[in-house]
């Protein structure tokens, strides 16, 4: 599934990387900030009929990730810990970030509306299987 999800992502850093970056919320707060994603890959969900998930690494301060966010971006993610973020095209593709700044880790949900690879159907059961491995995880 990781080489699927890299394929994907490979194919698609060109496109990505030229898009608008929403950075929805920041906090310092680990529960806050969890809760605040896990309501946005719901409602992400019902929009689409895919999605991906994944846990990667996440530079924010070098190479690439850097230069997804504009000023105004950089600003609103300032220091703190925990950051949320979209990447939308269109209603065809949405990538959600949650970024751990303090280890450069974070997860992804890539949500589609074509099947590609080990993409999983959207439902609120799917989703909350996937928070639970990455809960699991910790």
């Amino acid at each position: 599934m990781k080489k699927i999800l890299f394929i994907i992502l490979f194919f698609s850093a060109g496109y990505l990387f030229s898009q608008d970056v929403k950075v929805f919320e920041t906090s310092n707060d680990f529960t806050e900030i969890m809760g605040a994603f896990q309501r946005r890959v719901h409602d992400a969900s019902r929009k689409f009929k895919y999605f991906v998930r994944n846990e990667s690494p996440f530079d924010f301060e070098d190479g690439k990730e850097g230069e997804l966010f504009n000023k105004k971006a950089k600003r609103t993610i300032g220091n703190k810990k925990y950051f949320i973020f979209e990447i939308y095209d269109d209603e065809n593709v949405s990538f959600l970030f949650f970024v751990n700044r303090e280890d450069s880790k974070s997860i992804v949900f890539f949500f589609i509306n074509e099947r590609h690879g080990e993409a999983t159907e959207c439902s609120a059961s799917e989703i909350d299987k996937a928070f639970a491995l990455y809960q699991e995880g910790d």
